[in-house]
């Protein structure tokens, strides 16, 4: 019966379908080939760790405790945090700001003096954001062409997603969830302040470029991921983590194609940085910095700013949350890879980087994060194969010869 009901619960996460592409056919031998040919990585830790299983039940426990105890202390959404001392939250400024550039004056000198006035830091330069969202909004005029501009970019990154979890042959379970994981972004194209929250353009562009990637076909994933990074610099991370996965996959026209969006960046960002010191006094206030090592914690609230996860408890959304993580680890395929690769990127990043209260950050990764759901039935699966169990337990009692024969019927 056991059997029966895990055989029905994995196929939400069927395997990958195979992209009959010559280019796709000879990377995959490329890259699968060898002792583990086919075997996802959890697969192949299985094979020559025992313990897998008992090693990754421990760390969910341990990361669900740590949560419990250091949980940084923020509550709702991305639009309701970041309030200064004044009551002025982070919003307002940045619709003061747009409505200044909308009247026909420079971001750069709108910005500075609107942060100076309200007791914002603007050193370093990184403090002022990007220009792209206030031009944005300023072009689309009202409230009401914002919030429509967003719920179209909100249906555009569900479809991609959608499309993308259907050509890989995931089951319609899968394919709902993925939908909903994503879709949850609605919240913020219904709500007033939504369209104000960079991280949310910025987070739907990147999850499109994923979605969208191809073999062969990576040129609007490329555009995507380089707007991204012109609504929040912080999404930078995900260009070079598609630059190691065309370069590990051989791809070396996309490694190109990835390298020269970066250096783009990298010179529209020195611009950006180097108009944003002109309009910088010697009495602005300083930031403290965002180096804070939160750790788990972090990461955790940076994933609760997913719907989907922010109706949990803690501790059950650190399970989740993990589960995410593993079943990302355990995805096969090119795409699947990717997904993966840009997710971990984040959350290195974000284990070191990131203030209690820059959690809403988790915006740039969150869907993409939460699709790693997707593959946890799988990875539990690998985990917990037959033999496994009873190779970790025969490797616990060896050098216990009373306890393995009363046990497990074997002499020593």
């Amino acid at each position: 019966m056991f059997a029966q009901g895990q055989a029905a619960f994995l196929r939400f996460a069927p395997e990958e379908a195979t992209v009959s592409t010559p280019d796709l056919e000879r990377d995959g031998r490329r890259l699968e080939e060898g002792r583990h040919r086919g075997r996802s990585a959890i697969s192949r830790v299985v094979a020559t760790t025992p313990w897998a299983l008992f090693a990754v039940l421990g760390a969910i426990a341990f990361l669900t405790a740590s949560a419990g105890l250091r949980l940084p202390q923020a509550s709702g959404h991305a639009y309701q945090r970041l309030v200064t001392p004044a009551g002025f939250t982070d919003t307002l400024l940045y619709k003061e700001i747009t409505a200044r550039v909308q009247t026909g004056e420079d971001y750069y000198r709108a910005a500075t003096s609107s942060q100076r006035a309200h007791h914002y830091p603007l050193r370093p330069a990184v403090a002022v954001r990007e220009p792209t969202e206030a031009w944005l909004l300023a072009v689309l005029g009202s409230d009401v062409g914002r919030r429509a501009a967003l719920f179209l970019l909100v249906i555009f990154t569900t479809e991609t997603v959608r499309r993308a979890l259907s050509t890989i042959g995931m089951g319609l379970p899968g394919r709902l969830y993925g939908v909903l994981a994503v879709g949850q972004s609605l919240v913020y194209a219904a709500l007033p302040d939504g369209p104000y929250v960079h991280e949310v353009w910025a987070g739907l562009l990147l999850t499109s470029s994923v979605a969208v990637w191809r073999p062969g076909r990576y040129g609007m994933s490329v555009a995507l991921a380089f707007t991204a990074c012109l609504f929040r610099e912080i999404a930078a991370p995900a260009l070079l983590a598609m630059i190691f996965c065309a370069a590990a996959d051989r791809r070396w026209r996309e490694v190109w194609a990835w390298g020269a969006a970066a250096a783009a960046f990298g010179l529209l960002a020195a611009a950006h940085l180097w108009l944003v010191s002109h309009q910088i006094l010697a009495t602005d206030l300083a930031s403290p910095g965002w180096t804070a090592v939160g750790g788990w914690p972090f990461i955790l609230a940076n994933a609760r700013e997913n719907l989907l996860l922010a109706l949990l408890p803690a501790p059950a959304a650190s399970v989740a949350t993990s589960l995410a993580l593993l079943g990302l680890a355990s995805a096969r395929g090119p795409w699947a890879r990717r997904l993966a690769v840009v997710t971990f990127a984040f959350v290195a990043l974000f284990w070191f980087v990131g203030r209690p209260d820059n959690a809403y950050w988790g915006n740039l990764y969150g869907p993409l994060l939460a699709l790693g759901l997707i593959w946890a039935p799988r990875a539990l699966r690998d985990l917990s194969r037959p033999g496994v169990l009873f190779k970790g337990w025969e490797s616990a009692t060896r050098g216990l010869p009373s306890i393995r024969r009363r046990i497990l019927g074997r002499r020593p």
